[in-house]
């Protein structure tokens, strides 16, 4: 995914589609501010799923120990991205993380970027 948007910052808006247990767990659903914090605790930002994708994106790589060092987790480019990542809860993806069958259990979700257009 990095490497099909050239220019991070031109990122107004991205929404996580995903399943009601991420959303309130470990998206913004949560209400939790801790999870859009950079002082906040590494257990906290691992179940931070705006933090983990802002670093993931960033990088094209996620690291378990370097994408939690202070210095990575307060680049201005990242906060600014991660600001920018909401959650919302999608049926479609509560319905394939809780299917009848755990073998096809779903994690993940789908994301929607928004882009800022420049005006010339």
């Amino acid at each position: 995914m990095r490497r099909k948007i050239k220019d991070l910052s031109q990122i107004d808006r991205i929404v996580i589609h995903t399943s009601a247990h991420t959303h309130h767990v470990i998206g913004t659903g949560s209400g939790d501010p801790q999870k859009l914090d950079p002082n906040a605790s590494r257990e906290t930002l691992d179940h931070s799923i705006m933090y983990v994708f802002a670093v993931a994106l960033e990088d094209g790589a996620w690291h378990h120990i370097d994408s939690y060092l202070p210095e990575r987790r307060n680049r201005p480019s990242t906060l600014k991205l991660w600001r920018s990542i909401t959650t919302c809860e999608d049926s479609e993806w509560t319905e394939r993380y809780t299917p009848a069958t755990p073998v096809k259990k779903h994690l993940v979700g789908a994301w929607k970027f928004s882009l800022a257009m420049a005006l010339i």
